[in-house]
């Protein structure tokens, strides 16, 4: 990357638009950025990595610090740069966040951060994040390796030289494209990891699987062998085990079978001859019942029978009670007609009515009509007189008028004159304060003079207390970043050690929980094999408590029973031992998910554990990081210390310097004051001349200076204005009204004539209403005396009244006649029903005493439930254990298969991460980047053993301490004392020169990497000040043979004899509206 053109605008100290046109300097060789302290040499370089990355190069400075404090507020802030790569052209433009005055309204708003790139083809891409993204794909380096590389700033030097393995890493895996090495650790790492928890997880499931193994818990030798299994055996031991009991349990199943299916044959029978006598039994007890059922049936229709002919009279009733429903409903004509007839005499009274309101309003309005034409004959007398008093009027209004006039002039001309007096006394007063203002300014600025030159004289010290302040501070970052690195190697080995203990006892109390599921499996098994055992053991009890006096034994057949066995109250029944083995089965269930539970935290802690004594191995013990930390915070203090002292004497020559600054700008302002004030002063005189000259001219035109006479001849002229100009007004409306009155004397005439026509036709149409409302009435009430009943509701209550009650009668009748129909039907039915029981049953039929079949069905279904209970568990533990088997020949198929992966696996990720005994703690990508960082050093070695005159030379470490990893760290060997030591001890001077040559080392290595990264500028800001003569000329040397022919190399520097030996210089000059730059070649 080489910069051709960089423009500036309103950035840093520049207030206007500035350009730098590098190319100028030609294509290689040095030029020096020179100019005043604070005259804004760096923000150059801040300017061209804003443009590159959206940030300056210093990280004291941040873009919201970049807006021109000199600039004028409508000048825009914002960075273009041109540079070239590989050939091609880019242009950048950008501009940081700051505030600026709105385009509409007054006040400020917000710019926001713009960023644009030109491609080479013409194409353009906005936005800051695809302007980053773009930039750093086209120069292959991020702004932290661009600042280390390419643009070393103040105070990086240091950095550069004293930067450990943890911080290199990161910048050579980008430069030297090394990611894809770590990725491949990682990988690694994590694969063989996975596979160290696939095995815990394999062994763990064998060892439950072994645990979950089902014995005969009444066999003593099976119990042993549990016992065994659970205790932890081999996995091939477990398999042997299993393959055994499983060959065991077949046999014993075969003979539980055959058991089983000679009960089930005695059970079928006593089933049989059960089923037999409770056929018998039931058919006799029908038959008796169809007996009785037919009696109650036959009495049931005798008193229907009776109930029907009781009530014989109702169907005579039923007969009156139609024939008076018809004979009402004939009446219902007669009241539609008479609904009629009423409606025709309401219709005639409405007519009338309408009739007498159409004359009445007649009436009104021929009355008005007779008023309106008395009114039209009167006002045509009173016209004339009524114009004749407007004329009259309309000539005092003007006299009136002319006189307001005048007088409200004369008034308005004496106000004008009082409002000349005021501001002439204002602008006295003004010019006697700005005479005041203008002897203060004076003194003010006499004082700022005086306070300047103080200032500049105790602000001297300044350049040296910087020079101290420099030196301490790298010490401190230097022991900052020793801390920083064994912090958060110690809160890395915290954090792993309280995950492996938190995972040891999550274990733990995995583990606590299968031992107390195991306990309650094993509980439950004892309490189900005893439940059953008591079950078998006390039927004899069970049948005794049945046992009747006389009755036969259903055992030995004996009626006496002098001794019957006792039975026992807490015998469980077959409903308790049902649910006993329910709970066995859940209780199974529950001790097999822990044990699997407990299997997979114990791996996961075993792995966690690895983690912490690997994590030990690699950086020592927690001692041994105390005592280095020990030694960081002791350099630290020291360090802190000097730059207490330092900052104390910087900030009080600062504080001068700014005090200094502050004062020239103040006495800059007050001199601005000073003719802003002379300004003022001059021209209130001359608004003081011209406001006299105007209160003469005002005198002139009064008739009387007297403001009482002219404001009362002001107000009376007004008055009498206003009463002429009221009496016109009314005159004018009087006319008016005359005059319309007189145009409708012939339409009210007119008007008269036809209201009394309109009189004689109501007058008629009143009568003929009258006599057809008369007629109507009449008919209807000749209508409703023929009527039986006041109301067509009344009769329509009487029609309903009649119609209800020879329903109800008929209804009662109706269910008498149904329920002797369906009593002599039941009668039929029940006898025929007993009639086919009798047939069927027989006369002789008796009933069975069935208690005894009971009693032995019951005992042969017991021995076959027992029977197939037995060989139920033993399928259950062939199944258990066939599946187990399966699990555990599968599980170490699955061991074997993962032994064999990690045996390659692990081999080759000890190698990777550095992690092999006895060997390099070197990881792959590290030792592959120390080959770089090889070239590197040599590069650098040859520059340094020019600016150190032989003393110094650059060697990669090759062991750290506490075993951590290394390969990237520096020492430096001193070749007058055959000693090496730490890079970062070298003093202010010697650190400068190695770390130059490093950087250059650097820049060499990345440019001939095959594929790397192109550099065809450098960027130096200051550090010269620690080189004495010698040590300066060799490093211009230095400098000037790296330049070559391709390669610019610009230098900011203040000393004196840089300027003399660099001809190609930026020169900044500082001013009081801000800086400004010229180039000389």
């Amino acid at each position: 990357m080489k910069p051709l053109h960089l423009t500036m605008s309103a950035f840093g100290p520049y207030a206007d638009e500035v350009s730098i046109d590098f190319t100028t300097f030609g294509d290689s060789g040095l030029y020096l950025i020179c100019g005043d302290t604070g005259a804004g040499k760096t923000i150059i370089f801040d300017a061209i990595a804003f443009a590159l990355y959206g940030t300056p190069s210093g990280e004291n400075r941040t873009s919201s610090m970049l807006r021109s404090d000199f600039a004028d507020p409508d000048t825009p802030t914002f960075v273009e740069l041109d540079f070239s790569y590989r050939g091609s052209t880019y242009r950048i433009r950008r501009n940081p966040v700051y505030q600026r005055p709105k385009k509409r309204g007054e006040g400020f708003t917000t710019e926001n951060e713009r960023a644009e790139i030109t491609l080479p083809d013409g194409s353009t891409i906005a936005g800051k994040q695809h302007v980053d993204e773009t930039v750093v794909g086209i120069l292959g380096i991020e702004r932290l390796q661009f600042m280390q590389i390419v643009m070393i700033a103040q105070g990086d030097f240091r950095k550069l030289l004293s930067a450990d393995t943890q911080t290199r890493a990161p910048i050579f895996r980008r430069i030297f494209a090394t990611e894809p090495l770590l990725g491949f650790q990682k990988r690694m790492a994590e694969r063989k990891n996975a596979l160290e928890a696939d095995h815990d997880r394999v062994m763990a499931s064998v060892q439950n699987y072994a645990d979950m193994i089902a014995v005969d818990e009444t066999d003593e030798h099976a119990r042993s062998l549990k016992e065994e299994l659970s205790g932890g055996v081999q996995p091939e031991t477990a398999l042997r085990e299993a393959e055994r009991l499983v060959e065991a349990d077949t046999s014993a199943a075969d003979a539980a079978k055959q058991r089983a299916a000679k009960l089930q044959a005695i059970r079928d029978e006593a089933k049989a001859a059960l089923e037999s006598a409770q056929t018998n039994n039931g058919l006799i007890d029908r038959r008796d019942a169809a007996l009785q059922v037919s009696e109650q049936a036959l009495g049931a229709k005798t008193q229907a029978k009776a109930a029907l002919d009781a009530d014989a009279h109702l169907d005579d009733e039923i007969a009156a009670l139609r024939a008076r429903e018809r004979d009402l409903r004939s009446n219902l004509p007669s009241y539609d007609e008479y609904g009629r007839l009423q409606s025709a005499f309401d219709e005639a009274a409405r007519v009338l009515e309408s009739a007498r309101q159409a004359k009445t309003q007649v009436e009104t309005e021929l009355t008005q009509a007779r008023k309106r034409r008395d009114e039209a004959e009167q006002a045509a007398d009173e016209q004339a007189k009524a114009q004749h008093n407007r004329d009259m009027l309309a000539e005092r209004l003007k006299i009136d008028r002319a006189n307001d006039e005048r007088c409200a002039a004369q008034a308005k001309t004496y106000d004008n004159i009082l409002d000349a007096d005021k501001l002439i006394g204002k602008l006295k007063q003004q010019v006697e304060e700005a005479k005041s203002a203008q002897a203060a300014i004076n003194a003010a600025i006499e004082q700022g003079v005086s306070d300047i030159e103080q200032a500049a004289a105790e602000a001297s010290g300044l350049g040296a207390a910087t020079e101290d302040l420099f030196d301490a501070e790298n010490d401190k970052r230097a022991a900052q970043a020793d801390i920083a690195r064994l912090d958060a190697c110690s809160a890395e080995r915290t954090e792993l050690a309280d995950a492996s203990a938190a995972a040891a006892k999550d274990a733990a109390a995995a583990q606590e929980a299968y031992l107390q599921a195991q306990s309650t499996f094993l509980e439950c098994q004892t309490k189900l094999a005893e439940a059953r055992k008591a079950y078998l053991d006390e039927q004899a009890g069970i049948i005794a408590a049945g046992l009747e006096p006389g009755s036969p034994c259903p055992v030995c057949g004996s009626t006496d029973h002098p001794a019957p066995a006792q039975a026992r109250t807490d015998i469980p029944s077959s409903a308790d031992l049902d649910e006993l083995q329910e709970h066995y089965n859940e209780t199974l269930a529950v001790a097999n998910e822990a044990s699997q539970n407990s299997g997979a935290l114990k791996s996961d802690a075993d792995g966690k554990r690895a983690r912490l004594d690997a994590h030990i191995q690699e950086h020592g013990r927690a001692e041994e990081l105390a005592a280095l930390r020990a030694a960081a915070e002791k350099a630290l203090a020291e360090a802190e210390a000097r730059i207490d002292r330092s900052e104390q004497a910087k900030a009080r020559c600062e504080q001068q310097a700014k005090t200094a600054q502050e004062k020239r700008a103040v006495v800059e302002a007050k001199r601005a004051d000073l003719q802003n004030a002379l300004d003022d002063l001059a021209a209130l005189k001359s608004q003081l001349s011209a406001a006299e000259a105007t209160r003469a001219t005002l005198q002139d035109g009064l008739e009387t200076t007297d403001e009482k006479t002219i404001r009362s001849q002001a107000q009376q002229a007004h008055e009498q204005f206003l009463l002429t100009q009221g009496a016109f007004d009314e005159a004018v409306d009087l006319l008016d009204r005359l005059s319309e009155l007189v145009k409708q004397a012939g339409s009210a005439a007119q008007a008269l004539d036809d209201l009394e026509a309109e009189l004689e036709q109501a007058t008629a149409a009143q009568q003929e209403a009258t006599t057809a409302s008369i007629t109507a009435k009449a008919a209807a009430q000749a209508a409703a005396a023929k009527l039986p009943f006041p109301t067509k509701q009344e009769l329509e209550a009487a029609i309903d009244e009649a119609a209800a009650q020879a329903d109800a009668s008929f209804e009662t009748r109706q269910k008498q006649k149904d329920a002797f129909d369906q009593a002599s039907i039941a009668a039929a039915e029940a006898a025929a029903r007993a009639e086919e029981l009798v047939r069927q049953a027989g006369d002789d039929a008796r009933r069975q005493d069935v208690s005894q079949l009971e009693q032995d069905l019951a005992e042969a279904e017991q021995q076959l439930q027992e029977a197939q209970d037995a060989a139920n568990a033993i399928e259950r533990r062939i199944h258990t254990n066939t599946s187990l088997l399966k699990r555990i020949e599968h599980e170490l198929k699955r061991s074997a298969d993962i032994e064999a992966q990690y045996k390659e696996v692990a081999i080759v990720s000890d190698v990777a991460n550095g992690r092999m005994v006895k060997a390099s703690h070197y990881a792959f990508e590290t030792y592959v980047q120390s080959r770089y960082f090889e070239q590197m050093i040599s590069a650098a070695n040859r520059r340094l053993d020019t600016l150190s005159d032989g003393r110094y030379e650059l060697v990669r470490r090759e062991k750290g301490f506490s075993n951590r990893q290394v390969g990237l760290d520096l020492d430096v060997k001193d070749h007058y004392t055959g000693k090496t030591r730490d890079a970062s001890s070298l003093s202010g001077g010697e650190a400068f020169k190695a770390s130059l040559a490093l950087a250059l080392g650097l820049s060499d290595t990345v440019q001939a990497h095959a594929g790397g990264i192109q550099l065809d500028t450098m960027f130096i800001d200051e550090g010269f000040g620690s080189l004495d003569d010698e040590s300066l000329r060799l490093a211009l040397k230095v400098l000037t043979e790296l330049s070559g022919s391709d390669k610019h190399i610009g230098i900011i520097s203040h000393i004196s004899e840089l300027k003399d030996n660099i001809d190609r210089k930026i020169v900044v000059e500082r001013g009081r509206d801000g800086s400004s730059i010229h180039v000389e070649t």
